[in-house]
């Protein structure tokens, strides 16, 4: 069980907001630990394929997964509601953890409660992890509920980290190197007080530091740049450095004074007063209008009366009592050069109207009264927030131009200068910057930090523009022109194609979709702020820079699941396809989670048309990315023909290929596409890749085997070599036995690495590279080490054969979960026709699968058949140049049943056949063969299926002429079947009906 704990915050306070000014280019002190890409769909295809995620939707049904790709485990998986028992969502979602996710190997007793639970439509609950009492940054383990169901779980969690939690050098060593290579002028540093850990992504895994966190405050050109700053432990290493705008304001906001005891109402006379100012409504190109200015205080004798929306506020005194009214109120107070505007006033009996602007300017009246609308709008779809219910310090005219920023715990705008308005002046600006502070706050509240900088930025932009009801934001920000600093109406910004790195830029894309989702539903904020509201508390931008990708993709399926009413997305939402739409006008969509599925044929008929059916399992609202269903094939040693399926609207793609001759062999896998035209499903998984294929499906047509060594009952070529001169793997070398399987324990557990069993039907042996000493050992022991292993067939003579096919099944991986240095080995296969001499490659790949597969070829497409033909299968673990990468990867191989097969000729007289005959035709139970005179040796007796399948196989070499040969049927169904009877220089065939 876990142990609950109270909040554990995975960065301190002063550091939990995101980037956070106006404008701004790529900053050259920052330093990304994080570079994010698109889910790579091979990748999330192949992790679907693991037995945990499997096992996981035969227990549930229908249910969706992305994968963290470099821990193996779901970073969300969402479906159809599956029921859980506890008191409250926490003991819910511990219980769903221990019941249903039992397989994924989650650190369950390193993880700590948030201590805060999120209940609105839906439950959420999240924990974060700690590894020897240490926190892991960025680590979260999040399940949400809906009615005592979960709907949706993320295990952003890390189950194999091995680190020295104790420090190499000094705090102030820390400091000295977080300073290293920055540009600005230095003021400070400040050091959180708990060392933490870092896991900084690799290609298919993540690398952990042990990390000193330091604020690096500077300056540069009157514009704050604080960096939070992640040092290395134990190297002094800056492994991060993020600009978090930390900045001390110059002033103390305070909090709003406590009224004193009033007098009984009937005791005293009450004067009314209106405060009013000139501000600007919108942007200083605009006539500035006289307004009131609301929750403004009216202090009398230290006791703070505050006005309505409209300025106006009874207070309840002796008229003549002296009265002070500050440019404050519950919820801003503004200060030009430390300084807040006042006026001293004597109250009168009756109304009492006071202009402000005499005792202020309108940069600071109109901040003001800018501020005590955007609170307000988020307190009404906030209500039960109160982050923000706080007297936000607001500075008029710092120093520099053409910004505005906000710093955790202030807003300041920039006055006139360099081209550009003051920034107090334009009421979306100043609505975007309190915005950072709804992140910011709104986070904290929920037990979490706002990180992401694009989120932040698009979030920001989110407030002003739902205020304002407009795409544009920040026009009047130019003092020649009046075009917005970003507009939401035209030129959609795309991802991945338009990520540049720079958080407004990048903020843009996940604005531009809420904008466009918010105009395909009408443009009716009361449609799109609740969904707003409801997704918000997903808390998707605790993600660092450069993962931009997941975060919106994230939002997608919070928005998806915020629109629904049952607590069931895939059967639809209200909204779902303006939702989908929307941010796919964004290339954002949800990775297709289409599922193909094919019955192999690995024998046809020749001269017969040949239908190929895949099944499509994809539901909503995943349907709404789909584009086609193809079909990839070739003939022979041809070109890839992509033909589109034929739908049967039943789930069903359909395509009929043109019959082919007998020997042919066609090739051909299946891919799904979504509507960014990308392949989103792929079977086999990776046959499309390039470089390095997979190997597809191969129908061989018309064709009859001639030998075969599956390692069991047929060994057609004599011995094999486990070994040649020149090999040089220290262990994993090939052998011949029965396999003992290799099982993952850490990420992605109970994923086969080693086959536990051999391709032959009713076998039980076959070439593995290397046995461990039991079904419990960790993966990696006896695997392919320090070189190469081959394993070699003796020669094998095909001169005599039409145009031999060589067939093979293997299985083959470099890159399990967990394993080192993924994907850099080869797979090779080599052929000769000189008994070794020289060789050409058949496979030279670096895609691995982990499952038997099959491959098939003319040996003629690479080389002339002979009668010294050698194959040679090699397996091989090179050493790593990069010395930050382990050296030594995990390496595991097998081979089973290699056969060759000829062209079939079936239904052609030949003089010689009337050398022996059959009875009865057609034949029930069984068939009689009468051996006639033979021109040669008889080598065998086959009877062949329509496929081309041995059925029936006697060895011919007793049987002599003249002899009678009597086949049973009773296990043979029914259909047209050939008597092949071959001699080492003929082959004799004769149809046969079977009929039962």
């Amino acid at each position: 069980m876990i142990k609950l704990f109270g909040v554990i915050a995975a960065m301190l306070p002063f550091i939990s907001f995101g980037q956070n000014t106006i404008t701004g280019n790529l900053d050259p002190n920052e330093l990304r630990y994080f570079q994010g890409k698109p889910y790579d769909l091979a990748r999330q295809q192949d992790l679907r394929s693991m037995p945990q995620w499997q096992q996981f939707l035969d227990n549930n049904g229908v249910w969706y997964v992305h994968f963290n790709e470099r821990t193996g485990l779901p970073h969300r998986g969402y479906g159809s509601p599956i029921p859980t028992s506890g008191a409250n969502p926490t003991e819910m979602a511990l219980a769903f953890a221990e019941e249903q996710l039992s397989l994924f190997n989650l650190p369950l007793e390193s993880l700590v409660s948030s201590g805060k639970e999120i209940n609105s439509k839906y439950d959420q609950v999240n924990f974060r992890q700690q590894y020897s009492g240490v926190s892991v940054i960025g680590s979260r383990f999040t399940v949400k509920l809906y009615q005592g169901k979960v709907i949706m779980f993320g295990c952003d969690v890390y189950p194999d980290i091995e680190l020295n939690t104790q420090p190499t050098i000094t705090e102030e060593q820390a400091v000295i190197a977080s300073k290293s290579n920055i540009y600005n002028e230095i003021l400070t540093t400040m050091t959180s007080a708990d060392l933490k850990i870092l896991p900084v992504p690799g290609d298919y895994n993540f690398n952990y530091h042990l990390v000193y966190e330091i604020i690096v405050r500077t300056v540069s050109e009157n514009v704050p740049a604080n960096y939070l700053t992640y040092v290395d432990a134990h190297s002094g290493q800056v492994l991060s450095r993020t600009n978090t705008v930390q900045h001390i304001h110059p002033g103390n906001p305070g909090k709003p004074a406590k009224s004193s005891p009033q007098k009984p109402r009937e005791e005293m006379l009450q004067v009314t007063t209106t405060v009013t100012g000139e501000v600007y409504q919108n942007n200083p190109f605009e006539t500035a209008i006289t307004a009131g200015l609301p929750n403004i205080y009216i202090t009398v004798a230290s006791t703070n009366y505050s006005s309505d929306e409209l300025g106006t506020a009874i207070v309840p005194v002796d008229p003549g009592s002296a009265a002070t009214i500050r440019l404050m109120g519950p919820w801003c107070r503004i200060y030009t050069d430390n300084t807040t505007p006042v006026m001293n006033v004597t109250l009168q009996d009756g109304q009492n109207d006071f202009s402000f602007d005499n005792n202020s300017n309108v940069k600071e009246r109109s901040a003001y009264r800018s501020v005590q609308a955007i609170h307000d709008f988020q307190k009404f779809w906030l209500p039960d927030f109160e982050g923000m219910d706080i007297q936000l310090t607001t500075n008029i005219d710092v120093e520099g131009t053409c910004n505005a920023f906000y710093d955790g715990s202030s807003i300041n705008f920039y006055d006139i200068g360099g081209g550009c308005n003051a920034t107090s002046l334009i009421a979306d600006v100043c609505y975007h910057e309190y915005g950072h502070g709804i992140n910011d706050k709104f986070y904290q509240s929920l037990g979490g930090n706002f990180i992401n900088g694009a989120m932040g930025e698009g979030y920001a932009d989110f407030w002003a523009l739902a205020l304002n009801n407009t795409p544009l934001l920040g026009v009047g920000f130019n003092t020649g022109d009046t075009e917005p600093l970003r507009r939401y109406d035209i030129d959609p910004k795309v991802y991945p194609t338009d990520l540049v790195g720079q958080v407004h830029s990048d903020g843009e894309i996940i604005m531009g979709a809420w904008w466009d989702s918010h105009v395909l539903m009408g443009s009716d904020w009361n449609i799109t702020m609740p969904l707003f509201v409801e997704a918000y508390s997903g808390m998707q931008a605790e993600t660092a820079n450069g993962n931009e990708g997941e975060a919106y993709t994230d939002v997608l399926i919070d928005v998806l699941q915020a629109d629904d009413n049952d607590g069931d997305i895939t059967n639809g939402t209200p909204h779902g396809n303006e939702i989908v739409e929307g941010f796919y006008i964004h290339g954002i969509t949800l990775i297709s989670n289409a599922e193909l599925s094919f019955a192999p044929i690995p024998f046809y008929n020749a001269e017969t048309s040949l239908d190929l059916e895949v099944a499509l399992d994809l539901e909503f609202p995943f349907t709404q990315y789909l584009q086609q269903v193809s079909c990839f094939y070739k003939i022979n040693d041809g070109s890839w023909t992509q033909t589109e399926m034929e739908s049967d609207n039943d789930g069903n793609y359909l395509l009929e290929l043109p019959g082919q001759s007998a020997g042919t062999i066609v090739s051909h896998y299946f891919g799904a596409y979504d509507v960014n035209n990308s392949i989103s499903a792929v079977i086999p998984i990776g046959a499309h890749l390039d470089p390095f294929p997979n190997i597809p499906y191969f129908t061989l047509i018309g064709v009859t085997e001639i030998a075969s060594h599956d390692c069991d009952d047929n060994a057609n070529f004599g011995l094999w070599q486990t070994g040649i001169v020149g090999d040089n793997a220290t262990t994993g070398e090939w052998e011949e036995d029965e396999p003992m399987g290799s099982y993952t324990t850490t990420a992605s557990p109970g994923t086969m690495v080693q086959p536990a069993f051999q391709n032959t039907p009713g076998g039980e042996f076959c070439f593995i590279t290397g046995n461990a000493a039991n079904s419990e050992s960790p993966i990696g022991e006896n695997d392919v080490d320090g070189g190469k292993t081959t394993l070699q067939t003796p020669v094998i003579d095909m001169s005599e054969l039409t145009d031999p096919i060589v067939t093979y099944y293997r299985w083959y991986t470099n890159n399990p979960p967990g394993g080192a240095n993924p994907g850099q080995d080869y797979w090779q296969v080599r052929i000769s026709n000189d008994g070794g001499d020289s060789w050409t490659y058949v496979e030279n790949t670096k895609t691995s699968d982990m499952s038997w597969r099959r491959n098939a070829f003319h040996v003629s497409d690479f080389i002339a058949p002979s009668a010294e033909m050698r194959f040679q299968f090699i397996a091989s673990d090179s050493a790593n140049a990069d010395p930050t990468i382990e050296s030594g990867s995990l390496i595991e191989a097998a081979l089973d049943d290699f056969i060759i097969y000829d062209q079939l000729i079936i239904g052609v007289d030949n003089p010689e056949t009337e050398s022996f005959s059959i009875y009865p035709n057609p034949a029930v139970d069984q068939l009689n063969i009468n051996i006639g005179k033979l021109s040669g040796e008889l080598e065998s007796v086959d009877l062949v299926n329509a496929l081309g399948q041995i059925v029936i196989t006697k060895n011919g070499n007793t049987v002599r002429n003249n002899a009678l040969i009597q086949l049973p049927l009773s296990e043979i169904a029914q259909g047209s079947y050939s008597v092949v009877l071959k001699t080492k220089s003929n082959t004799y065939t004769k149809n046969v009906q079977v009929v039962k």
